[in-house]
């Protein structure tokens, strides 16, 4: 009888297994990633979206993280701040004057 050693992560509510630890640590790396941005979107627009549709949405955020900018490259910690803060950009710039000449598209 062979045994065959497996990884599971500790964040997948599916309970996925994976067969190299490397795999099982990108995995929960992303899910880390997108529970991140899910609480940010839930803090920034609460109520606005159903939970499913944040999910996804951050989950394919996460899948694609080198190609956001670069507080998506596995700085959650940014999010994390972002969140701290509580301050959507967008009541930020209406305080400081600044409404309607964001540069960010």
């Amino acid at each position: 009888m062979a045994l065959e050693a497996l990884w599971r992560s500790d964040l997948d509510k599916e309970g996925q297994v994976f067969t190299s630890k490397a795999e099982a640590d990108k995995h929960d790396k992303k899910l880390d990633l997108a529970h991140s941005l899910s609480d940010l979107i839930e803090n920034w627009f609460p109520g606005k979206f159903n939970e499913e549709d944040v999910e996804t949405l951050t989950l394919k955020m996460a899948d694609h993280r080198e190609d956001l900018s670069k507080a998506f490259k596995s700085k959650t910690d940014i999010i994390q701040e972002m969140i701290e803060a509580h301050e959507p950009p967008a009541v930020a710039e209406v305080k400081s004057g600044k409404a309607g000449k964001s540069k960010v598209a």
